[in-house]
């Protein structure tokens, strides 16, 4: 998070203290983001895993589909189903996104599927999207939502974690 951030957050929450916390993000992430793939769609970021599981306890509660309760992978299908495969692709950063990709290349859709990377080699992956889509139902942060932002992408978020405090519907 940077000066200009930590403003702008203060602002919408004068309430909230608001903690300038130097842990990479967005000032090592520009270093290392750039677009390698070549194509004119508009693309799509998820981060994070497509199977996201929860705890014992909560698998328990929920034994049928308890990952999708958290990270909302199942979203994915429906959202793409209401986009044009020649406009849009798909980016994903993070481990077992290989059936949303595969189902998604059967639909048409191009996918950028690198699968789980070290440090900061996602960030290189940062630089292919234009539209970072955030669908868990529990978040501590998330962080990358923080880090696509300061890189320029377009926030689409459920209404979790930090998400409420500084996405303004229609402005950011």
């Amino acid at each position: 998070m940077n000066s200009t951030m930590q403003q702008e957050l203060r602002s919408i929450c004068p309430e909230k203290p608001v903690y300038l916390a130097r842990v990479g993000g967005t000032e090592t992430a520009r270093r290392h983001a750039r677009r390698e793939h070549p194509s004119e769609k508009i693309r799509l970021l998820v981060t994070g895993s497509g199977s996201a599981a929860l705890s014992e306890e909560e698998m328990r509660a929920y034994p049928e589909g308890a990952s999708s309760l958290r990270k909302g992978p199942e979203l994915l299908l429906p959202i793409a189903d209401r986009l044009d495969s020649a406009h849009y692709a798909f980016v994903f950063i993070g481990p077992d996104w290989q059936p949303y990709s595969t189902a998604l290349r059967e639909r048409g859709f191009t996918v950028i599927d690198p699968g789980l990377v070290a440090d900061p080699l996602q960030y290189r992956y940062f630089g292919e999207g234009d539209i970072y889509l955030m669908l868990s139902r529990l978040e501590g942060g998330p962080l990358p939502l923080l880090e696509t932002m300061g890189l320029g992408l377009w926030p689409i978020c459920t209404p979790t974690g930090i998400a409420p405090d500084i996405i303004r519907h229609g402005q950011n």
